[in-house]
């Protein structure tokens, strides 16, 4: 249903501007097959109007790549593309650019984004056809990636616009427009996985992310920590299918209405609260308070500025699966505060600890109506067998500073993405943060960007009244 002049003309400012050399560029197109054969006529008739050459000339729209090494890259891409896939087009470059580090914009057609080895930075598209009914198979591919920057959707359809953009774990959604320039106050921008750590730069939560309370007396050095207490790392020991479910009822918990989340954390608070047993009624009023907390910018997303005819919202959403690893003698009080956190920001949790009450937690969240398999408790050495080697977004310590400090290490180790780490120690006490701004340390965010004037024209102009 998309408009295939607007998805070309979107498509060449994304894929090439700036020689292509924008973190947020496309880099793969998704066609549905009943369109591409006209979408990539058209495609290739405007990279026809391209020229390519010395920038500081007007009429040039393409200029060089930043140096050689990066130019021998491309080509190398190119010429490994020729052979795997089918090039569309590649433009000219003008004869007087010839011996400078110039690169001529190319379009390949590949039959799968799992074809790329790794990101082609450059003024290079892949085109990729797909079948409507094979879509989820396309969204479940792209996040398998690990990477999520910036993604661009084109469609006439808000349920399809909805499924996407909830779907993919992205920083910046872009509808009906291009994907890339993103602006301060009004696109905060930042990924998610391998392409962010969750702050989004220009957003009005970026500065508290680098806030630390004034930290108390300190009575241990880094350097005299020795952890004697850290089991043998298991290898698997959360089987991958427990975090495939545990992913499916995070993505089930963060698509229930904001409203209905508070709802069922108040109910959670109430049964520990009702529970009988001290460790679970010492913590269920801060589960109480986040689910209060989170109706801002959790239950529903904030409005950023910006230009008529579009509109900019911040999304504070769950990161994945949350690891909580607590030490023994952990405050029962700091742990729930965690959980109600990770809970109330829209994560699964694993609750890693030795207590015998964190095993009544599963139930009670059920028994409330969050997801199944949204929490899970187990022994503290499959939590850190867990925190090394499992499918996990984030973790938070409740723990002294010498586990605190063994964690890191644990996750300074792992393959993938950078994980964040919460701690609760008395030197490095995220924990002391207020908790508007503990709430936050759980949660990335995603900027969800409408072209309101694409296909149609604004229609909220048509219902605004003179004051």
């Amino acid at each position: 249903t998309a408009l295939p002049e607007q998805v070309v003309q979107d498509a060449i400012i994304s894929g090439f501007q700036s020689a292509g050399q924008r973190c947020s560029a496309l880099r793969v197109l998704f066609v549905q097959e009943d369109i591409a054969d006209k979408l990539c006529e058209m495609l290739v008739g405007a990279m026809k109007e391209l020229r390519v050459g010395d920038p500081k000339f007007l009429d040039i729209d393409v200029g060089p790549v930043i140096d050689e090494k990066s130019r021998k890259v491309l080509e190398a891409h190119a010429e490994r593309m020729k052979k795997e896939a089918k090039l569309l087009h590649a433009c000219d470059v003008l004869p007087e650019c010839d011996g400078g580090n110039f690169f001529a914009p190319h379009c390949f057609e590949i039959p799968s984004i799992n074809v790329l080895e790794r990101e082609v930075f450059g003024p290079v598209v892949h085109v990729v056809r797909y079948k409507a009914r094979d879509l989820p198979k396309i969204l479940d591919q792209i996040n398998a990636s690990g990477y999520g920057l910036t993604l661009g959707i084109h469609s006439r359809i808000d349920t399809t616009v909805r499924e996407i953009s909830q779907k993919l774990r992205v920083g910046n959604c872009y509808v009906n427009r291009n994907q890339i320039g993103a602006v301060v106050g009004v696109q905060p921008f930042g990924g998610q996985g391998k392409s962010g750590t969750g702050p989004k730069a220009g957003g009005p939560h970026y500065v508290e992310r680098f806030a630390k309370p004034i930290a108390k007396a300190n009575t241990v050095s880094n350097d005299d920590v020795s952890d004697d207490r850290s089991p043998i790392i298991v290898k698997d020991v959360i089987a991958t299918g427990e975090y495939a479910a545990m992913l499916a009822a995070q993505e089930e918990w963060q698509a229930t209405d904001g409203n209905a989340r508070v709802t069922i954390l108040e109910k959670l608070s109430a049964k520990m609260d009702a529970s009988g047993n001290d460790a679970l009624m010492a913590g269920a009023d801060h589960v109480a308070n986040f689910a209060a907390l989170s109706e801002n910018g959790f239950v529903a997303p904030t409005r950023m500025p910006g230009p008529t005819g579009e509109t900019n919202d911040l999304y504070c959403q769950g990161r994945g699966v949350y690891l909580i690893q607590a030490d023994k003698d952990a405050e029962p009080a700091k742990i729930i505060r965690h959980l109600g956190a990770a809970l109330a920001a829209g994560n699964a949790v694993i609750l890693a600890g030795d207590q015998k009450w964190l095993a009544d937690i599963p139930a009670l969240a059920q028994q409330a109506g969050l997801p199944a398999k949204l929490v899970k408790a187990v022994g503290t050495n499959t939590g850190l067998g867990a925190m090394y080697d499992g499918d996990i977004a984030g973790v938070s310590c409740v723990a002294s500073l010498d586990r605190v400090t063994s964690f890191k290490q644990l996750l300074a180790k792992r393959d993938g993405a950078i994980l964040s780490l919460i701690s609760d120690s008395g030197a490095e006490d995220d924990g002391a943060l207020p908790d508007e701004a503990f709430l936050h340390r759980f949660a990335t965010e995603k900027t969800i960007t409408i072209n309101t004037t694409a296909a149609g024209g604004n229609a909220s102009l048509m219902s605004m009244e003179e004051d």
